[in-house]
């Protein structure tokens, strides 16, 4: 398993490496999609205020939701750590330590993505091929765009992912502790982050179909 999620991990990486340099042509602004033949706005990068309300719509929106009770509850159906035990108050456990760690993980990810310059913004691709799409979902796990408008490897993120599990387990049991849990737990992570992306890529196309019915 520990040679799954690090293939997986290094897979993503590799993903972001071969797609670093200059963003495609349509590439539209965060959250948004363009249109295909309309005019293509030009990329403008973060204040830090918007970063700042990034992070604070990660902490307090859908996507800590996102990223703590689904993964709690999947924790606490598989019994880990095991010293907590099922039932609610294993539960409980297991979310407060998931948003704990998701915490401290954004806080890293908005210092470490500040100082190099990486956009945290999610930029849809909007319609178009659908394998596209996916890639540029899959490949925003690990890459994102610099103050110039490049694709750049997105530090902020894997520092983030890997940081948070290093930290989380000074609390957790010790039987989650050492580095091959959070390489295991971090690449998992990772998948999750990615996960996101992809709601935030198709969640607005599924908007717009019931608005249509």
């Amino acid at each position: 398993m520990l040679l799954r999620a690090a293939w997986l991990g290094s897979c993503i990486v590799a993903s972001a490496t071969a797609q670093t340099g200059p963003a495609p042509t349509d590439l539209p602004a965060a959250d948004t999609a363009v249109a295909i033949g309309s005019a293509v706005p030009k990329y403008v990068p973060p204040t830090w205020r918007e970063r700042r309300d990034v992070a604070l719509g990660k902490l307090f929106g859908p996507q800590a939701i996102l990223e703590t009770i689904p993964g709690a509850a999947f924790d606490t159906a598989r019994n880990f750590p095991h010293s907590w035990g099922r039932g609610a108050p294993g539960f409980g456990k297991r979310a407060l330590s998931q948003y704990g760690q998701f915490a401290a993980g954004e806080g890293i990810e908005l210092g470490v993505a500040a100082f190099r310059r990486e956009d945290p913004r999610y930029h849809r691709v909007g319609p178009g091929p659908m394998g596209k799409r996916i890639k540029h979902v899959i490949a925003s796990g690990a890459v994102t765009l610099n103050d110039k408008g490049d694709r750049t490897l997105y530090l902020g993120r894997l520092a983030n992912i890997y940081g948070s599990w290093a930290i989380a387990s000074r609390w957790n049991p010790p039987e989650v502790h050492g580095a091959s849990s959070v390489v295991l737990n971090g690449s998992l992570g990772l998948a999750l982050k990615i996960g996101a992306s992809g709601f935030r890529e198709f969640w607005p196309d599924f908007k717009q179909g019931r608005k249509r019915k």
